[in-house]
C-alpha cells in the first residue's frame, strides 16, 4: 500500500497532496474536490514510517474520494435554500413571518419551519433566529444521547458544546472531558449524530485512533463503520 509518495502517484491529473506538520496529536485527512487537493495534517514529531503507515491505511478511501466526480458528491443540505430548510435528514418548507412579538421558530411535520421576527428584520436577523433554533434543537438531541450512552460506555463528559466546524463532525478534549458537536449534524439523519456522539465519548476511554479504540467502537456500536462511510459522503 502506498505512503505519501505513492498516494501522489495515485492522484488523478491535476490533484495535489499537501502535508502540513502541526502541534496536534493525531493525523487528519481532508479532501477538497474544488481545489483538487488532499491535505494531510500530521503531528510535528511523527516519524516518516508511521506517517506512511497511516496514509497507506487511508489510501483506498482517499483514492476513491479523488476519483469520484464532483457532480456525484453529496453536499450537506444548506441551512436555507429557496424556501426550503433541512432538519434531521428531511427537507421542510421554510416560511418567514413578521409580527410584533419576540422572535421564535415554530416547527411541525405538516407545516415545516416558520420563523417569526419583528417587522423590518433583515436577512441576518432572520438567519440568526433560525440558527439559534437549530442550536437549541441539537443541544437537546445531544443531551438525550449523552444520557443514554454515558452510562453504557461508562464515562462522563464534563461539558459539551455546539459549533460550526469546517473539517470535523465532532471533537473531544480528553484532558477536560469536553465534547464539541458540529452544528451541521442537526440537518442530517439522527443516526449520524449518534455515531459522532459515541465516537467522541469513546475517546474518553481511548484518546487515540488505535486498535483499542476500534475494538471499543465495535463493542458499543457494531455498525459504526457503515455509518461512518455514509457520513463521509457528505462534504462539509
Amino acid at each position: 500500500m502506498p505512503g505519501i509518495d505513492g498516494l501522489q502517484a495515485l492522484a488523478p491529473e491535476g490533484w495535489r497532496v499537501d502535508l502540513v506538520r502541526k502541534k496536534i496529536r493525531h493525523i487528519y485527512f481532508r479532501v477538497d474536490p474544488g481545489r483538487r487537493t488532499v491535505r494531510i495534517s500530521a503531528p510535528e514529531k511523527i516519524s516518516r514510517s508511521a506517517l506512511d503507515h497511516a496514509v497507506s491505511a487511508k489510501s483506498a478511501w482517499l483514492a476513491k474520494q479523488m476519483n469520484t466526480p464532483l457532480k456525484m458528491r453529496r453536499r450537506s443540505p444548506e441551512m436555507i435554500s429557496n424556501g426550503t430548510t433541512w432538519y434531521k435528514g428531511r427537507a421542510y418548507p421554510l416560511i418567514y413571518k413578521e409580527r410584533s412579538a419576540p422572535p421564535r421558530v415554530d416547527f411541525s411535520d405538516e407545516n415545516g419551519v416558520t420563523v417569526y421576527t419583528r417587522p423590518g428584520a433583515g436577512a441576518p436577523k432572520k438567519e440568526s433566529v433560525l440558527d439559534n433554533w437549530y442550536r437549541d434543537c441539537l443541544r437537546k438531541e445531544v443531551r438525550k444521547l449523552l444520557d443514554v450512552w454515558e452510562p453504557v460506555i461508562g464515562v462522563t463528559s464534563n461539558e459539551f458544546g455546539i459549533r460550526r466546524m469546517k473539517t470535523r463532525w465532532g471533537s473531544c478534549n480528553v484532558r477536560v472531558a469536553r465534547i464539541w458537536i458540529n452544528l451541521a449534524l442537526i440537518r442530517l439523519d439522527p443516526v449520524f449524530l449518534e455515531y459522532v456522539v459515541v465516537h467522541e465519548l469513546i475517546h474518553l476511554l481511548e484518546p487515540g485512533h488505535n486498535k483499542r479504540f476500534y475494538r471499543l467502537m465495535d463493542r458499543f456500536l457494531p455498525d459504526w463503520q457503515q455509518k461512518k462511510s455514509a457520513l463521509n459522503t457528505y462534504i462539509l
